[in-house]
């Protein structure tokens, strides 16, 4: 019994240090996503509390990359939810105190040019940011992208240009 645990905890302990390599690329997709640093950061929690739990269901017909990519995408669209009927009930609320919602905080160190692309970027709807920055900053194939959300490569490819025709469109105005 005891062997059982020693080596449980080993497996846990190894998977976790794989895990932790992961790390830098799953906050910076968090953050361009549309989350701050420390939701970012709860995000990757999540996502490997959520990776290590279900360790025994990952059957090696993707990378743990892109396994790893789709949890934390169905983390921070079960968080996008959340928020956006959260965001309704306050809109209720303040309606009746004249209050309003409040904006997400623009990070102090970007520049001009990178805050305005990333307000952009936050407008579009969920599928094409979420394409978007997946193809763009995280610079995955167009494979991996349509097994990530779950859609063909000509869907992905479709979203690509409808997001960046929108972004043409929405920077070439401001």
């Amino acid at each position: 019994m005891t062997e059982r645990v020693s080596e449980k905890k080993r497996v846990d302990s190894t998977v976790a240090a794989a895990l932790e390599a992961h790390r830098p690329w799953l906050s910076r997709f968090a953050r361009r996503m549309g989350r701050g640093a420390a939701d970012a950061d709860d995000l990757v929690q999540e996502t490997f509390f959520l990776a290590l739990r279900s360790a025994d269901a990952f059957d090696g017909r993707s990378t743990m990359r892109t396994w790893l990519y789709r949890i934390a995408l169905n983390v921070h669209l079960d968080r996008a939810r959340r928020d956006e009927r959260d965001g309704r009930l306050v809109a209720r609320l303040s309606e009746g105190v004249g209050g309003v919602a409040p904006e997400p905080i623009e990070s102090a160190s970007a520049s001009e040019a990178e805050a305005r692309v990333a307000r952009a970027v936050e407008r579009l709807p969920q599928m094409q940011r979420i394409c978007l920055v997946l193809r763009v900053y995280e610079e995955l194939p167009y494979a991996d992208i349509a097994s990530i959300v779950g859609s063909s490569r000509e869907a992905v490819k479709l979203n690509l240009v409808y997001a960046r025709r929108k972004l043409v469109e929405w920077l070439g105005d401001e």
